[in-house]
């Protein structure tokens, strides 16, 4: 977790991770992904909470780590990759709001982050026939299910996240 550290604190004080230590990160980047999930939420709540997270994202992909922590995602953004706009306003906003000491709830990240894979599931279920309510659950059941394997999502941000997107569905 000390890579996520690295970047999220060269996010918020704005500097250069030393060349040693980008080559660590490139070298054991995998260690990653023997990280309890419980623990990575906490680390990822800290990333995004921190005012900084479009720049934090945008690092996070420059050392590939992003690819690690939401794989679905990724994979979403690379196959559509305009995909990213909605993560990177969202990011961007969540920032804005940290700025003016407004909240900002995990839900919304997660449901923003979460997006792109749950649309694209949801589109190939609608695709091979499922109506589109019932495609959403099960897009949201799929994508929610691989990702708590790597980032535990507490029911109290899990609920609200579903219905944030069962509301763009509406």
């Amino acid at each position: 977790v000390r890579m996520i550290r690295a970047i999220r604190f060269a996010a918020k004080l704005d500097f250069l991770i030393d060349p040693f230590a980008v080559a660590a990160i490139a070298r054991c980047r995998q260690l990653l992904e023997g990280v309890a999930a419980a623990r990575m939420f906490e680390e990822i709540l800290k990333l995004l909470l921190a005012g900084k997270g479009e720049k934090t994202f945008a690092l996070l992909e420059h050392h590939r780590i992003f690819e690690l922590l939401f794989p679905a995602t990724a994979d979403a953004i690379r196959r559509a990759p305009l995909q990213r706009n909605l993560v990177t306003a969202a990011l961007r906003n969540s920032d804005e709001r940290i700025a003016n000491d407004k909240t900002v709830t995990p839900a919304f990240l997660f449901a923003a982050l979460l997006w792109p894979p749950m649309i694209r599931r949801m589109q190939m279920l609608v695709g091979k026939g499922e109506p589109p309510v019932a495609a959403l659950h099960e897009a949201a059941a799929n994508v929610v299910g691989a990702q708590v394997q790597l980032i535990t999502i507490p029911r109290r941000f899990a609920t609200p996240m579903r219905e944030i997107w069962e509301f763009q569905h509406r």
